[in-house]
């Protein structure tokens, strides 16, 4: 009895604070900017599972939102006070890494027991490890700052984590997918991840076979996200300009 208290308490604490939603939306919606970014798991999630959504492009002008004719105020309208933002008729939920795992575990792209989700969690969070290191290469104040934190990405970050996600994906029956032989949301964040990985070096996978094949041939070949990167919901990749 406890125990369904303690869930009935938590339940209606995420009413009261708008994650849990209580009036119906006719489209789900995806709030963020026109770029790849935080954004672009939740897109592949979506665009593999074959989810019809709305985006809403968000802007910003001297560091202030733009607001948007007929929405909700900016950024109040975020439980954080910044995008992604993700709306369907069940929730309202912000945090780019929560927003992917819930869709990929409403559309079966999260393993199918509970050691396949830890697996998948896992693999997850090692991605996760080499965006980070790729994110401030992008972000450094200056042409110098990228040109360091490049060179230690390729000399040091990749060797150690990409060659550890490698070693995993060999492992794995196959080589095609990390975990249980099918498509997952690890899968395509490595996918990402390791796109992003060619614009900071363009031959780094030439040293992780599986990874490259991972990248350049099993999830771009995949009917759903071959057509997602063909269309024009799909942003370019950064570049890195120094």
């Amino acid at each position: 009895v406890l125990g369904w208290l303690v869930l009935l308490l938590a339940c209606l604490t995420a009413v009261s604070a708008g994650i849990i939603r209580t009036a119906e939306l006719e489209r789900p919606r995806l709030w963020y900017f026109n770029v790849q970014g935080k954004g672009e798991l939740i897109r592949l999630v979506l665009a593999e599972a074959q989810v019809d959504y709305d985006f809403i492009q968000v802007g910003k002008k001297d560091g202030q939102w733009l607001q948007i004719e007929g929405m909700p105020s900016l950024p109040e309208h975020f439980p954080f006070g910044q995008a992604p933002l993700w709306e369907d008729d069940t929730v309202k939920l912000a945090q780019s890494m929560t927003i992917s795992r819930y869709l990929a575990k409403k559309h079966g792209l999260h393993g199918d027991s509970l050691l396949q989700e830890a697996a998948v969690d896992m693999i997850v969070d090692g991605v996760t490890d080499v965006k980070d290191r790729l994110t401030k290469i992008f972000y450094a104040a200056t042409d110098d700052a990228k040109r360091e934190l490049r060179d230690q990405f390729i000399a040091t970050d990749a060797p150690k984590f990409m060659a550890a996600l490698e070693r995993l994906l060999q492992a794995e029956a196959g080589g095609a997918y990390f975990v249980g032989g099918a498509v997952t949301v690890a899968d395509l964040y490595a996918f990402h991840t390791m796109q992003v990985a060619q614009v900071v070096q363009p031959n780094i996978l030439d040293a992780y076979p599986a990874l490259k094949r991972l990248t350049e041939e099993t999830i771009p070949s995949r009917p759903n996200i071959a057509a997602y990167l063909k269309s024009d919901k799909r942003p370019p990749l950064p570049q890195l300009k120094i």
